[in-house]
């Protein structure tokens, strides 16, 4: 089909967007479903089913964002224009989702909040039980340099009965913040002065909290410009549709 200047420069346009928005899908995709594979029973065994959400709507996500992208390369190739019209029509329909999503994930900030917490604090009396919950906290504590859900004496107060069973208070050693630290599982809370090694004292939790909110800025920023990107697709697919009609009819001039 021949095209004007301006409709080729939307069509290759469109066309390379949707192969980007495509590419991205299959590599959240892929990153969704070896965070399941990897890790779903990991998850499954710190905080229950609400865990195994996550990798899963990274996989939906990516699904979505690969369909619509092949569907978008599809249709700008061919210049079809129902194709293109149904292809605007289901990333508006994305759009609005994705907006009322990051709406709603705001306006319920405190309650995630606070279920990340009771999460972390439900997970802590399978420590000992659990080799994976025992490998959750053991990462947790080293990369974040914490201990505990909200400070180190959870681990006698949240119920787990290994950290009960001594008059010392006892933390796992993944709580060690010196450079060396005792070969043994657990390690006093409150080490004397004489001891050769420290503890981390901030809670787990906050530090997570502090993670978080330092990458709202780039999170934010990551989405708008996705969003962007996605509006200019559907300005594209709509523009496009009508010199694509235009041509079906005849009546383009």
């Amino acid at each position: 089909m021949a095209v004007n200047g301006l409709s080729k420069i939307l069509k290759w346009l469109l066309f390379a967007l949707n192969t980007l928005f495509w590419f991205i899908g299959l590599v959240v995709l892929a990153i969704g479903s070896w965070l399941y594979r990897t890790y779903g029973s990991f998850l499954n065994d710190i905080g229950g089913v609400q865990y195994l959400n996550a990798p899963i709507l990274i996989i939906t996500v990516g699904s979505i964002a690969t369909v619509l992208g092949f569907l978008g390369c599809f249709s700008a190739f061919t210049e079809n224009s129902l194709c293109l019209r149904v292809f605007a029509a289901l990333l508006i329909v994305t759009v609005l989702l994705e907006i009322a999503a990051g709406a709603l994930a705001y306006v319920n900030r405190e309650a995630v909040r606070s279920e990340l917490e009771r999460q972390m604090r439900k997970s802590m009396p399978k420590y000992d039980t659990s080799i994976l919950a025992k490998a959750a906290w053991d990462i947790l504590h080293s990369a974040f340099k914490c201990c505990g859900t909200t400070n180190r004496t959870d681990w006698r107060t949240e119920g787990v009965e290994a950290f009960q069973s001594s008059d010392v208070w006892l933390v796992p050693t993944s709580c060690c913040s010196s450079f060396s630290c005792p070969e043994t599982e657990k390690i006093n809370a409150y080490p004397s002065s004489g001891s050769n090694y420290t503890v981390w004292t901030t809670g787990c939790y906050h530090t997570l909290r502090a993670e978080l909110r330092n990458r709202y800025a780039a999170a934010g920023a990551t989405a708008s410009v996705l969003v962007f990107l996605q509006l200019a697709r559907i300005t594209y697919a709509i523009v496009l549709a009508r010199h694509a009609e235009k041509e079906e009819s005849g009546t383009s001039k």
